[in-house]
């Protein structure tokens, strides 16, 4: 249960309590899932009462920064073509969003993400056109004033083929919306049958991911540090298999793991100034660091000690 209680995330109330808490312990701004909704010229979206009517409303919002990831995967609309995302929903975005002050630029560049780059192959038809649209992007971005756009993709696990066709397609970095992960022993079967495999071990699994990416070499991989999972409250006994024993302990193992390959990463890229820290209020996936009745800060209290040492003691 939040520690909020039961809440309307489409509230600025709520956006400036979880701004509060974030900026606390050391996170600098949210990533907000972005759905289109439909393929009409005049672009709509759903879902984006947490960023639309909260965050974009909340008496902190100067604060503290916002980045959107373009979903464009599963039943989310998606694009028709090079001209519907270039003229269509790209100016969109650069009007709503890039150009809000408290949108995320890294060296004048917005930050935009994409959930499953695959698609946007499958849209635009052919990496070669796909590196054609994001030029066409970028170059609206200077015309605006910025000095180019960063582009990043999702991947759960290493792919020598995506990442070198994102890296032909002009991808600046991938990142990742859920980290693969396997705890390496036998899953044990929970009291209705369902898989279950040791938290602990399931999070040091993702540093082989991390690393499995960064060693392809085809383009810069920003560390997600994905801090559980768990899809009961969605599914139920459909449920494929869960992380058990979950402890705020593991997480702050897995950010001291996440931090040093940061500060092993030479070079001044995405990769060694952007971390990903997934996720912060995902309750249907089980995989949240918003304090709760049950973990209380003990989430975000792991990240403030392992990422922002020396700094001021905070009373949660």
């Amino acid at each position: 249960r939040p520690l909020l209680g039961w809440y309307d995330e489409g509230t600025p109330e709520v956006a400036d309590w979880q701004i509060k808490w974030a900026l606390e312990h050391g996170i600098q701004g949210f990533i907000y899932c972005w759905y289109r909704d439909g393929m009409t010229p005049v672009i709509r979206q759903r879902l984006g009462h947490a960023l639309e009517d909260g965050l974009l409303k909340a008496r902190y919002r100067d604060r503290f920064k916002f980045v959107i990831m373009w979903e464009n995967g599963g039943a989310a609309a998606r694009v028709t073509g090079r001209d519907d995302l270039v003229n269509n929903l790209f100016p969109f975005w650069m009007t709503n969003y890039f150009k809000h002050p408290s949108y995320v630029k890294i060296d004048n560049k917005p930050l935009l993400i994409v959930w499953v780059p695959g698609n946007v192959t499958r849209d635009l038809g052919a990496p070669e056109k796909v590196r054609a649209s994001f030029d066409a992007m970028r170059d609206a971005c200077r015309r605006e004033g910025f000095a180019g756009l960063h582009l990043v993709g999702c991947l759960s696990q290493a792919s020598e083929a995506a990442q070198k066709r994102m890296a032909a397609e002009g991808w600046d970095a991938s990142t990742a919306y859920g980290t693969a992960w396997e705890s390496g022993k036998e899953a044990v079967r929970d009291p209705e049958g369902i898989a279950t495999e040791n938290h602990r071990l399931s999070l040091l699994s993702e540093e082989k991911v991390w690393r499995d990416k960064k060693a392809v070499g085809a383009l810069p991989d920003i560390v997600s540090a994905m801090v559980s999972w768990d899809t009961r409250p969605w599914h139920g006994a459909k449920t494929s298999r869960y992380m058990s024993d979950v402890s705020p302990t593991n997480f702050k193992a897995l950010l001291q793991r996440a931090k040093a390959l940061v500060d092993a990463t030479p070079g001044g890229g995405l990769d060694k100034r952007v971390m990903v820290l997934d996720n912060w209020n995902e309750f249907g996936e089980g995989h949240f660091i918003e304090p709760t009745s049950g973990y209380g800060f003990g989430f975000l209290d792991a990240i403030k000690d392992v990422l922002c040492p020396g700094s001021a003691p905070c009373v949660d």
